[in-house]
C-alpha cells in the first residue's frame, strides 16, 4: 500500500505535464520521446529532405522530369518575376500541415523549426545577408485578435535572429478587407492593401533608404507580398525579395 501511494506524486505530475504540454508530434502524431520537440526527429529529417526541390527564382514546384537538370521553372526561364520568392518547401504534405498547426492550432513552438529549415536554404541566407532588415507581412487584424499572435512576425523574429538582421514592423493592414483564403484567382491577384506604420514614416522622415526582405509564412499567387513591396517602394524603401516557409501552387476554388 505504501509503495502504491509513493507513486501518486509522479503520476499526478505526469498528468499535469501531459495537460499543459502536448506530447504528440504535430507532424505524424507519434509520441515524442522525453522532452523532445516540437516534432519528432523523423519529421525534422523529412522537412530537410523535401526542402529545395523547386524553381530557384519563384520557388514553385518543378514539373515532373525537370528536377534533375533544371534550375528555373518554364515560366521563370521565359520571364522571371521581378520579385524573387525564396520558399524552400512546397505547401503540401508535412510542411503544409506544420504551417497550418502554427497558424490555426496556435502551435507557436513550431516557428523555430520552420524558420530553421527556411534559413538552411542557401538562397535565403544570401538574400538576408544583402538586406538591411526584414519586414513581416502583417496579419489581418481580425485574425490577429483571434490567434493572439502574428505568424509571419513570429517567423521573421526567428529568421532575423539567425541572420542577425532587425525585424522592421513597418506595414499596417487596415481592418475589414476580405481574406485571401476563399477568394478566386482574379480577386487574389488584387491582394490586400497595406499602409505605412509609424516606424516607416519615421524612417522616411530621417531620409533612410533601406533594402529589405519581406517575410511571410505562405506564398500562393504572390499578390499579398507584391502589394507589400509596392507599399514599401511608395515610401522610399526597396524590397529585394520575399522569404517564406512554403510556396503553394494556386488551385482555383470550386464555385
Amino acid at each position: 500500500m505504501r509503495r502504491e501511494l509513493g507513486r501518486w506524486p509522479g503520476r499526478v505530475a505526469a498528468c499535469l505535464v501531459a495537460t499543459v504540454i502536448d506530447d504528440r508530434c504535430p507532424g505524424c502524431d507519434g509520441e515524442l520521446p522525453g522532452w523532445l520537440g516540437p516534432t519528432c526527429p523523423s519529421c525534422v529529417d523529412r522537412l530537410h529532405r523535401e526542402a529545395g526541390r523547386c524553381c530557384r527564382h519563384c520557388s514553385l514546384p518543378l514539373a515532373d522530369g525537370e528536377e534533375a537538370n533544371v534550375v528555373l521553372c518554364s515560366g521563370c526561364a521565359m520571364e522571371p518575376a521581378v520579385l524573387p520568392t525564396l520558399a524552400p518547401l512546397p505547401h503540401a504534405g508535412l510542411a503544409a500541415h506544420l504551417v497550418g498547426a502554427l497558424k490555426h492550432e496556435r502551435r507557436r513552438e513550431l516557428a523555430e523549426l520552420l524558420a530553421s529549415v527556411t534559413f538552411s536554404d542557401l538562397r535565403v541566407r544570401l538574400a538576408l545577408h544583402e538586406a538591411d532588415g526584414i519586414v513581416p507581412v502583417p496579419s489581418d487584424p481580425h485574425r490577429l485578435r483571434e490567434r493572439g499572435f502574428d505568424p509571419a512576425a513570429l517567423l521573421a523574429e526567428e529568421i532575423g535572429r539567425r541572420a542577425d538582421r532587425p525585424v522592421l514592423r513597418w506595414l499596417t493592414r487596415p481592418a475589414g478587407q476580405p481574406t485571401q483564403v476563399s477568394r478566386g484567382a482574379r480577386e487574389r491577384r488584387r491582394g490586400p492593401r497595406f499602409g505605412p506604420g509609424l516606424r516607416l514614416r519615421w524612417a522616411r522622415r530621417r531620409g533612410q533608404r533601406l533594402k529589405v526582405v519581406i517575410v511571410d509564412d505562405v506564398v500562393t499567387t504572390g499578390a499579398t507580398v507584391h502589394r507589400a513591396s509596392e507599399a514599401l517602394r511608395a515610401w522610399g524603401m526597396e524590397a529585394s525579395g520575399v522569404v517564406a516557409v512554403t510556396r503553394s501552387a494556386f488551385v482555383e476554388p470550386p464555385a
